[in-house]
């Protein structure tokens, strides 16, 4: 299992326990927690969310990028024009 792998899979698992922990707080227990706890509670989920997953997409764009530009330079050079 490559280490990407892992890290992909450990991100959808702290993605997974965040919106659990939200959804009990706001769904299975709505009367005991106050509104403005849950108004924070939505937007500390949120952040949270999207601090994970940003991480995972700009690990995922460098490694495209790097295959690209590998790509890039195995390929035959273009011929110079005659001056």
């Amino acid at each position: 299992m490559k280490a990407d792998t892992v890290k992909l899979i450990f991100t959808y698992f702290i993605a997974l326990a965040i919106l659990a922990g939200t959804f009990y707080a706001l769904i299975l227990s709505p009367f005991v927690v106050a509104d403005d706890v849950k108004l924070w509670l939505t937007g500390a989920a949120g952040s949270a969310l999207t601090f994970v997953f940003s991480e995972q997409v700009s690990a995922r764009t460098a490694r495209q990028q790097a295959a690209a530009t590998e790509a890039s330079v195995n390929t035959q050079p273009i011929p110079s024009t005659p001056e």
